[in-house]
């Protein structure tokens, strides 16, 4: 692969990528779940950063922790990353979301058509901002979506045809090791949200849409495994996850998500940086 590039050049493209720690995973339903992705990080230029993320998810029932069992989600996303300054970035984002659905009682069948799964298009906004406290990373995010639910052939709308949801989740980076390779992470994230009944829906809860709430809280360590001579990073961890099954109601589920994914940096290639004077 060649000589490595001086240290301060690997470092500053972990400060471009550090806020985007791992995959997120996705409530899905059930006690557990599996959570499995991959993405490719494209640095485009010094100021601009492609991300492309694709997710795949499966679950237990939530009688059982069988997180195979049933299959859960398919997620594509992409976001485009403009790193203002050392402190600052925004991301300008948009990804689709196939979201499985079943019926609340046992045996937890499939719904039937053509509400056997959801449609989602989902436009997003995020702000970073990041720092450090010695060698240990740590960024903050607040982001904004926009979702549009559909049936599963497009052909109608969902019964929550639309959510507004905001979000902030605060990631912390620990490096283990001094040539940091290897990295301790944990971030927490906290959820609201307020959602669009459709007209039926709307008649029988009296209303057009949902009190806004905290929907979930989504709690995360995980592992990471750094190749930076490969431009790869291995991610194996866990996620505890506090949240609302549907809008407008006020009790929570407590599920657990295992979490895989291998983040990709630059397989097309980039501009050869130009060496910093001494």
């Amino acid at each position: 692969m060649g000589k490595m590039k001086p240290l301060i050049f690997f470092l500053l493209i972990l400060n471009f990528r550090e806020v985007f720690s791992q995959i997120g995973a996705e409530a899905q339903g059930g006690q557990m779940s599996l959570w499995m992705a991959i993405g490719i990080d494209q640095e485009l230029t010094k100021k601009w950063l492609s991300v492309t993320d694709i997710g795949f998810g499966r679950h237990s029932d939530p009688t059982n922790l069988s997180f195979i069992k049933r299959q859960g989600l398919n997620v594509a996303t992409q976001d485009f990353i403009y790193k203002l300054n050392s402190h600052w970035s925004f991301a300008f984002s948009f990804g689709y979301w196939r979201r499985n659905a079943y019926a609340d009682d046992s045996p937890f069948d499939s719904r039937a058509f053509p509400y056997e799964f959801r449609n989602e298009m989902r436009p997003f906004q995020r702000i970073y901002y990041y720092h450090s406290i010695n060698n240990i990373k740590i960024s903050h995010a607040f982001r904004t979506d926009y979702r549009f639910y559909y049936n599963q052939d497009f052909s109608g709308i969902w019964t929550t045809p639309f959510e507004f949801r905001a979000r902030y989740m605060q990631t912390w980076k620990i490096p283990l090791d001094k040539n940091q390779k290897n990295w301790f992470i944990t971030n927490d994230e906290i959820l609201t949200a307020i959602d669009q009944y459709s007209g039926a829906t709307a008649s029988i809860k009296g209303a057009n849409w949902s009190s806004y709430q905290i929907t979930e809280n989504r709690f995360s360590v995980y592992y990471r495994r750094s190749f930076p001579e490969h431009k790869i990073d291995i991610d194996l961890g866990v996620m505890h996850q506090y949240w609302r099954d549907k809008p407008g109601i006020n009790n929570f589920n407590v599920s657990y998500n295992l979490m895989f994914d291998i983040i990709i940096r630059d397989p097309f290639g980039k501009k050869e940086e130009k060496k910093i004077e001494q």
